[in-house]
């Protein structure tokens, strides 16, 4: 199939988190704002996180285990503790690995495929829309928690 809507929306958040990412130490992604919230080391754990689900619902295998997004989950209580975090590194590695397949998938998805029932009444091209909006919501997040550990912004 040619370039999606879907998939241009992808490759839109890929493009902003790396530019949220520039100059980011694992360090600096573990401090949290006060007085509560979630760090940038979550936000970005947590949207790999989610692309397991993602990557489940296009037939690919995750990129980590369910025991590796346990801390990313949703609903987890902040602080993001030192020693449950994933190195920051690793979890750009598995952002990154990701992106391509996902990308690749929603490449060769037809109209029928976006079509078909998917979850709670919605079809996967509407869940998949959803999908993309949950995602561009917590790497805009990424844009605000890079000022709080005193970065610039990233993005004009």
């Amino acid at each position: 199939m040619h370039e999606t809507p879907l998939g241009r929306q992808f490759q839109m958040n890929h493009w902003a988190a790396h530019a949220n990412l520039q100059g980011i130490s694992h360090d600096e992604s573990l401090l949290h704002p006060h007085p509560g919230g979630n760090c940038f080391n979550w936000v970005l754990g947590h949207v790999v996180a989610t692309r397991a689900a993602l990557l489940t619902a296009l037939g690919e295998s995750p990129i980590w285990t369910e025991g590796d997004c346990q801390a990313y989950r949703r609903g987890v209580q902040p602080p993001l503790r030192p020693e449950d975090a994933r190195r920051l590194e690793d979890i750009v590695s598995a952002y990154d690995a990701s992106q391509q397949v996902i990308v690749d998938c929603l490449r060769r998805l037809t109209d029928a495929d976006l079509a078909r029932p998917h979850d709670k009444g919605q079809t996967l091209g509407d869940w998949l829309a959803g999908f993309t909006f949950h995602e561009a919501y917590h790497l805009g997040q990424l844009g605000l928690l890079r000022r709080l550990v005193g970065k610039d912004g990233a993005i004009a």
